[in-house]
């Protein structure tokens, strides 16, 4: 992937130089868009101070008296049912097609609520740092900390200790600690759980040989990340406890305020801790791992082979060995954990080189018949109690490197595989002592199946070798199931396609990347996003204002045939991007908007800036109501985000601001338990906002008449600290992000022709596409790129779309996040992947790239590992 990402990163560069070409001095630019805080910025800091020293003290002064001795507990995993200790093997038996009775798993997750940001305290500009190394999944990472941390001391294990602690560590400087582990986490594109691995690795360097001290310093930075965890202690150690979006079951637990607490570091006997969460905290720990890991890459490979039909296959599997570490401290779950897991990219891509040429040109049930015999046949049979001497999952990718495998293991991997090679739904059946697999099925295949959701899903058994499709294992035929669903973004991902599609050639378009497309129980889809003048969704056409954005609304059946479009239309911009859909499955729908936002007779209006909307509908399309969450009054120009919280019949129930943020990444809207619906939002981060300033430019020179401003740029930035390398990118970046003109690609052909003549040398393919790019325009906010003749383009690796479309995030470190809305793809011949979004670091140059359905990553360096300087 390093390879296809390099060119977009050399057309970023030098692309973007161009726009910085303008007859515009840079000085009068800065004091256009580098406002002084103003006196509102100002007071409302002074009261998160005072709001952070406050909850500190009260929390301090609980903690000196609240502790008291809870009963532990434990939560073993049902084992009544014994696995067949030797492989079940396929002899003649007759496949009788029969329906398979089941009930839904119950999984008793814990219900994660919704996040908000915290509420941050003012920092020191400068202090004394030290910097401390950690190795993590191979990458050595430096973090900067207060040299205060270092005069900490392993305290006495009482309660008046911990309340101590607390109090001491709030006086140091810990966001800026904080701030660089979260832009670590997003690098290496971490879950939760490696989240505190990490805080736990740099503890553990910090406090060598200190065990409760390192727990407190992990309690104490959990909470300071919005994590529910507590600290408990016995007479002889101190104890880190934390509850889990699933179930954990080979570790010990307290209920607090009607909540499982784990204890992470150790069993305990008599453990005494506290109830009360800190103010701040509303995460539970989330073991799932939704996106891949970006290791630095251990390989290991494996051969595997098996039988199918007259023909033997043979084949070399890799996987990352740092993954296969990292599994070893995720104590044992619920199985839907393990099922509902990404792999790495190195097994992902492994597989896909493998089987790829095997599968092609293969009918439905071939290639499901080819899987399966792969499964059924490369790994040996051994129960987890015959191999570990315990019960024990593995992750898909962790079958690749163990020796042997039992049914919930293989059931695992085939439905990994059915998911990431034929995009087929897939569910888990779990009968008495055995586990298989059911897949969806669009044409007619004898066998055992279930009726599930209104389709067919037909039987295969990843553990009786040599069973054909639509048969069970002998033991567990005639027996209930519980079947446990298995969410597949591949699956959604070829549908959100698909629609998205139909809603471009209707006329409708995304405004940013947040969740505008959901699916409700009956496979229906709602979309939402914006058009401009006209829209039409096959025969449902909607009338816009003319020449500014609109909000459309639209929903489509499981067949993707529109049931109905709605419009929300005013004289400015005026957008959607994002969509809830509560247990009634009433929809709601968050966009922004200036001015005034009609929804077909009921109106909202916007006074001094722009505001966010949030409008209920109906099933059917109906509005029940559409309110306004009231920012309009605040000065966009400074960088907070923001939330407001509705009740199911639209009254407004809170609103509040927040420190800004650059890790934060729940923006949208949700629902809770009790539906009440928050939205949130940033002036930095949100479509249609401010952007930081709320002002577009317009630079009309000539752009063969290059002055000095890209000069005066990069001193200028030099001096802020930008590297060297990256800085006038960054430059470009803001004036691209702020300016409303059309650019001619020939005039910037003809620019490089005349002042940069290494550009045809190491950006051949762009060069040669510049003449086709007629136009790149920014409309407040979203930068179109116009392609002649409406052709799509290919630089290397990567294809340009006409109307391809990006939003530019200026955040207030300095950093810049380039969004793909649409129409820009890494890949090669018919196989394209999605660009997310481009970050660019200002102090290392480094460039993190975002790509596919499962939001892979992949960093670069510009100086380093793009332009070999």
């Amino acid at each position: 992937m390093k390879n296809i990402l390099k060119p977009l990163a050399v057309s970023l560069l030098l692309l973007s130089l161009n726009f910085s070409l303008f007859a515009q001095s840079f000085d009068d630019f800065k004091k256009q868009i580098d406002k002084e805080y103003s006196a509102f910025e100002k007071e409302t800091q002074q009261k998160f101070n005072d709001y952070v020293k406050q909850i500190d003290g009260d929390f301090v002064k609980y903690l000196n008296t609240h502790f008291s001795v809870y009963q532990i507990e434990e939560m073993g995993l049902n084992n009544e049912n014994m696995k067949p200790e030797e492989v079940p093997v396929f002899a003649e038996e007759t496949i009788k097609g029969e329906m398979i009775d089941f009930e839904i798993a119950p999984i008793n997750r814990s219900y994660q609520s919704t996040v908000f940001p915290n509420i941050k305290k003012e920092e020191d500009v400068a202090f004394a740092t030290k910097s401390l190394k950690v190795e993590y999944l191979g990458w050595p990472l430096i973090f900067k900390l207060d040299e205060a941390f270092w005069q900490l001391k392993e305290p006495e294990i009482k309660a008046a200790s911990i309340a101590s602690f607390w109090e001491e560590t709030s006086k140091t400087n810990y966001n800026h600690f904080l701030f660089q582990v979260a832009q670590a986490a997003k690098i290496l594109n971490l879950n939760q759980w490696a989240y505190y691995q990490l805080l736990k690795k740099t503890s553990e360097q910090l406090y060598p040989q200190q065990d409760n001290l390192q727990v407190l310093w992990q309690w104490m930075m959990l909470s300071r990340s919005n994590y529910k965890v507590k600290v408990g202690f016995s007479p002889e150690k101190m104890y880190l406890l934390m509850p889990s979006v699933y179930p954990i079951y080979e570790l010990n637990f307290m209920r607090l305020a009607q909540e499982k607490y784990y204890i992470i570091n150790g069993q305990g006997e008599s453990i005494k801790t506290y109830e009360k969460d800190f103010p701040q905290a509303n995460i539970i720990m989330d073991h799932s791992l939704s996106k891949a890991f970006n290791t630095h890459a251990n390989t290991q490979e494996k051969e595997f082979s098996f039988s199918y039909g007259a023909k033997d296959y043979k084949m070399n599997l890799e996987y990352d060995m740092h993954m296969i570490n990292f599994y070893e401290d995720i104590p044992l779950s619920h199985i839907s954990l393990y099922l509902s897991s990404k792999v790495s990219n190195i097994t992902k891509r492994s597989i896909k080189k493998s089987f790829a040429p095997i599968l092609e040109g293969k009918s439905e049930q071939e290639s499901l018949s080819i899987l399966l015999a792969f499964v059924q046949q490369a790994f040996e049979y051994k129960t987890d109690e015959q191999s570990f001497g315990k019960e024990r999952y593995f992750f898909a990718d962790e079958l690749l490197h163990y020796p042997y495998a039992d049914c919930e293991d293989r059931s695992v991997f085939y439905a990994f595989l059915v998911k990431t090679l034929l995009h087929k739904d897939v569910v888990a059946l779990a009968f008495p002592g055995h586990m298989a697999t059911a897949i969806q099925i669009d044409k007619e295949i004898e066998g055992d199946f279930i009726s599930y959701q209104q389709q067919k899903y037909i039987i295969a058994d990843p553990t009786f070798v040599g069973a054909p499709l639509g048969l069970l294992l002998t033991n567990s035929q005639g027996k209930k199931a519980n079947l446990i669903a298995i969410p597949n973004p591949y699956a959604q991902q070829e549908t959100t396609r698909l629609v998205w599609e139909k809603v471009t050639k209707s006329g409708g378009f995304k405004a940013g990347n947040l969740n505008d497309l959901v699916f409700d129980g009956q496979g229906n889809i709602y979309v939402t996003g914006y058009f401009v003048g006209k829209a039409d969704f096959e025969g449902v056409k909607l009338e816009g204002t003319g020449e500014s954005r609109d909000v459309f609304v639209a929903k489509y059946d499981a067949h993707l045939q529109v049931l109905w479009a709605q419009a929300a239309i005013g004289p400015d911009n005026d957008i959607a991007f994002s969509l809830a859909l509560s247990k009634k499955d009433d929809l709601y729908v968050y966009g922004s908007f200036e001015k005034e936002l009609d929804f077909n007779g009921t109106s909202i209006s916007a006074l001094n800036a722009p505001d966010v909307f949030l409008a209920k509908y109906a099933t059917d399309g109906q509005l029940q109501w559409a309110k306004k969450a009231g920012i309009d009054k605040l000065d966009h120009s400074l960088d907070f985000i923001f939330s407001a919280t509705f009740n199911p019949l639209g009254k407004k129930i809170g609103a509040k601001l927040y420190s800004e943020a650059e890790d934060f990444d729940y923006y949208g809207v949700v629902v809770d338990q009790k539906q009440n619906i928050h939205l949130k939002g940033s002036f930095f981060a949100t479509s249609g906002m401010a952007s930081n300033d709320y002002v577009n430019y317009n630079f009309e020179s000539d752009l063969s008449d290059i002055p000095k401003v890209l000069y005066e740029t990069d001193s200028k930035l030099k001096q802020k600290e930008y590297e060297a390398t990256i800085a006038g990118v960054f430059a470009a970046l803001k004036l691209l992000s702020a300016n409303t003109i059309e650019i001619n690609g020939g005039n910037i052909k003809t620019t490089f022709d005349n002042y940069n003549n290494n550009f045809q040398k190491y950006a051949s393919s762009l060069y040669s596409n510049l003449a086709n790019m007629n136009f790149i325009k920014n409309e407040k906010g979203i930068i179109s790129i116009k392609i002649k003749d409406h052709q799509s383009i290919v630089l290397d690796k990567i294809k340009i779309n006409d109307q391809a479309r990006i939003r530019i995030v200026r955040y207030k470190s300095g950093n810049i996040l380039v969004e793909v809305l649409s129409g820009i793809y890494v890949g090669a011949g018919d196989y394209w992947l999605d660009m997310n979004s481009i970050k660019l670091f200002k102090e290392t140059g480094d460039l993190l790239f975002d790509f596919d359905a499962d939001h892979s990553v992949k960093k670069l360096n510009l100086k380093s590992e793009i332009l070999k300087k």
